[in-house]
């Protein structure tokens, strides 16, 4: 498999995302539920919010794994799908009467992740500085 071409950076800053927000999740699943939008749930709920930051601390490590080993095009397929999950948190956070704030956060990545997604699948899988 060839490594991804372009920039890392434009993979690399959603998984340090992924990874800094599921480490929040995981410490601290109260700020977490704040910055993602949603009240905290009490009791023993609130182990889902935890479940949810190893998701997120394990997604991040998928996108550093596909930006080291996989092809332009495997890796932008894999950034357009994921913007099902900004979409669905920006729903689920209307819904619930988030702050402008919270909305933003999730509209921004959506937008972030598909112009990645797009960036990656128009150049065909070629090396920089290529024809």
């Amino acid at each position: 498999m060839r490594r991804a071409a372009g920039p890392d950076w434009l993979v690399l800053t959603p998984a340090g995302v992924l990874v800094a927000l599921g480490a929040l999740f995981v410490a601290a699943p109260r700020w977490g539920a704040v910055v993602f939008g949603v009240a905290p749930p009490e009791g023993p709920a609130l182990a889902y919010l935890r479940a949810i930051g190893l998701r997120d601390l394990a997604f991040g490590a998928y996108l550093v794994v596909l930006a080291r080993t996989a092809d332009r095009r495997a890796l932008g397929l894999v950034l357009a799908a994921t913007t099902i999950i900004p979409a669905g948190d920006l729903i689920i956070v209307a819904l619930t009467a988030g702050a402008v704030w919270q909305l933003g956060l999730h509209a921004l990545s959506g937008i972030y992740l598909a112009g990645a997604a797009a960036w990656m699948l128009t150049r065909n899988g070629r090396k920089e500085g290529t024809a």
